[in-house]
């Protein structure tokens, strides 16, 4: 019986910081997608107080291009929070690997040299 490999330190490490960013990029994904709705469902209208609005003298026009322009860059964040979602999945994936794929390579390695001595 062969005695199992120990994982190196440097892919342990490499898995915790990988998980470490993935809950990070996960968490920032879905903040980017909260925020993101919040302000392409929101009127901008309403985000600004009537006396500020006198005070700017916003006419319709301006009121209608600050809608559009506060439903643009909702769209933006929520076409940005789904990609950062998407990398933050994938690094909680990769760090899943790194943490078990070395106990797989190790696996099939021994099976290979126990095949090989058949």
């Amino acid at each position: 019986m062969t005695q199992p490999i120990a994982r190196p330190l440097g892919v342990t490490i490499i898995a915790i910081l990988a998980i470490i960013a993935g809950i990070l990029l996960v968490f920032g994904g879905l903040s980017l997608l909260t925020l993101g709705a919040f302000f392409a469902a929101f009127p901008a209208g309403n985000m600004i107080s009537e006396q500020q609005q006198q005070q700017f003298q916003l006419d319709i026009q301006n009121q209608a291009e600050l809608e559009n322009l506060s439903q643009f860059l909702g769209s933006i964040g929520i076409v940005i929070g789904a990609i950062v979602l998407a990398v933050g999945i994938v690094y909680l994936v990769v760090g899943q690997y790194y943490k078990i794929g070395y106990t797989l390579v190790t696996t099939y390695s021994n099976y290979v040299k126990t095949v090989r001595r058949i």
